[in-house]
C-alpha cells in the first residue's frame, strides 16, 4: 500500500516538530552550562554545584537522544517519500464543438506553462483573414521549470492559502524528489512569480 502525501506531511510535521525539541534542548545546555560556570567560579567548593553540574550532564544527555530521533525521523522520512503515491490528474469533460479542435497542451493545467503556437507560413496566409495572429510572449515572461513543477506540486499537497507552514529546504528537497542544492533557485523562483508566500522563521504557505 502506497503512503498518501497527506500521511507523509503529517510525518514531515512531526519531524519539525522533533527539530524545534532539539533546538530548545540544546538552548538549555547551552545556558545552562554558563551557569555552571559562573557557580564554579564565584564559589569553587560549593555543594550546589555538584547539583547544577548534574543537572547539566542530564540535559546533554536528553539533547543527543532527542539529536538521534531526529536522525532516524530523516531516514523514516525518506523511506516514506519513496512510497508516495503520485496524484492522478482528473480532466473535465468538454462539450463537443464542431468549429474547434481541442489539443492536448490546452489540458495541461497542472503544469500551467505556457507554450507558443507555431504556425506553418502557409497556414498563416490562409487564415490572416478569419483570425488574427496570436499575442507573442512578453519578453522576461517566466515559465515554471521542471525543478520548479516538482516543487510547487509537492508544496501544494503540505501548505494551504489560510495558515504558515514552517518547512525546512531539506525536508522540501525530499519530498519533491530534487537535490538540495537545486531546492533554493526553485524556491525564490515560485515566490518572485507570486505562487508561493514566504513568512518569519522558514515559514510557507500558497498564495
Amino acid at each position: 500500500m502506497s503512503v498518501t502525501p497527506s500521511t507523509l506531511a503529517t510525518i514531515q510535521q512531526a519531524g519539525q516538530s522533533i527539530d524545534v525539541a532539539r533546538q530548545s534542548l540544546v538552548a538549555a545546555v547551552n545556558e545552562h552550562a554558563q551557569q555552571v560556570m559562573a557557580a564554579v567560579s564565584e564559589q569553587p567548593f560549593s555543594v550546589d554545584n555538584d547539583k547544577l553540574f548534574a543537572t547539566w550532564k542530564t540535559l546533554s544527555r536528553m539533547a543527543q537522544e532527542v539529536n538521534a530521533i531526529e536522525e532516524q525521523f530523516k531516514a523514516l522520512y525518506q523511506s516514506a517519500a519513496a512510497l508516495v503515491q503520485p496524484e492522478t490528474a482528473v480532466l473535465m469533460s468538454l462539450s463537443h464543438s464542431p468549429r474547434h479542435k481541442v489539443s492536448a497542451r490546452s489540458l495541461d493545467a497542472d503544469n500551467a506553462i505556457a507554450q507558443d503556437v507555431q504556425i506553418k507560413p502557409r497556414a498563416l496566409k490562409k487564415e490572416s483573414r478569419r483570425a488574427a495572429p496570436p499575442a507573442s510572449r512578453k519578453p522576461g515572461a517566466k515559465t515554471l521549470s521542471a525543478n520548479d513543477t516538482q516543487v510547487l506540486s509537492y508544496l501544494q499537497t503540505v501548505l494551504d492559502r489560510r495558515s504558515w507552514t514552517r518547512l525546512t529546504q531539506a525536508g522540501m528537497a525530499a519530498g519533491a524528489g530534487i537535490p538540495l542544492g537545486s531546492i533554493g533557485l526553485a524556491l525564490r523562483r515560485l515566490i518572485s512569480m507570486g505562487r508561493v508566500l514566504e513568512g518569519a522563521k522558514g515559514r510557507y504557505k500558497l498564495a
